[in-house]
């Protein structure tokens, strides 16, 4: 399977493109920027199209919960990777995939780093092409879903409010317990959740959403003739 190779520039265009597509919401550039830096430091992430897939393949959804502008938030990239490792503990089963949950400034580059660093596939998808105000919104018409169970594990904290948990039951009440945990860990968490097969979730969701946010972003950003430079 091969995909788009990511490289600065094309970085820099998702984040831009998916703050337009974002609609207000997906987090912030400067935070998107930084994420993306770092995912690029390590590795080259490679969205894979989601037909690159079997129907069969679980994917799983990235994303941060809580409030970003918390002032006493504390998420680090290593708290996105260690995300995932009680999930595929939880679900018994390999993780094929990784996507983000929406588009957005901060949300388009969700993903990124625990691909490189977990080596496990980025999918060129999306829950939704935009961001959303509500969990369920963003959750793959899973709250439609009679009999769901869904699984969810989240990180974040620093110190004394530092906080690790693996979750599973009703879709409303895992979101809602996760989204209290945010609280308490200072306002924002790393997640991990959901795990679906490829075949549901190229059913429901928003396929081509990192290469659309990059067309968007790269028409923005051409046309203002400028992309941020990397700080030295």
């Amino acid at each position: 399977m091969t995909g788009i190779k990511l490289d600065e520039s094309m970085m820099q265009y998702a984040v831009y493109g998916g703050a337009v597509l974002g609609g207000g919401g997906g987090g912030w550039i400067e935070d998107g920027l930084q994420i993306g830096r770092l995912a690029l430091e390590i590795g080259q992430p490679e969205p894979l199209p989601a037909d690159a897939f079997a129907d069969e393949d679980v994917w799983v959804t990235v994303s941060l919960v809580g409030a970003p502008g918390a002032k006493d938030k504390y998420v680090k990239p290593i708290h996105y990777a260690k995300a995932l490792e009680p999930l595929a503990h939880q679900i018994g089963k390999p993780i094929a995939g990784v996507h983000t949950n929406e588009n957005g400034a901060g949300t388009t580059v969700n993903g990124w780093f625990q691909s490189v660093v977990a080596g496990i596939p980025l999918v060129d998808f999306a829950c939704n092409g935009r961001a959303h105000p509500t969990g369920a919104m963003g959750s793959l018409n899973l709250s439609e879903l009679a009999g769901y169970v869904s699984h969810q594990t989240a990180v974040g904290g620093k110190d004394a409010d530092y906080i690790e948990m693996s979750i599973s039951g009703s879709l409303s009440k895992a979101a809602s317990m996760v989204r209290k945990l945010s609280v308490e860990a200072g306002g924002l968490v790393a997640v991990a959740r959901n795990p679906v097969t490829a075949a549901y979730a190229r059913q429901h969701g928003a396929a081509g959403a990192i290469t659309q946010a990059i067309e968007v972003g790269e028409a923005l950003l051409s046309r203002q003739g400028k992309l941020r430079s990397t700080p030295s």
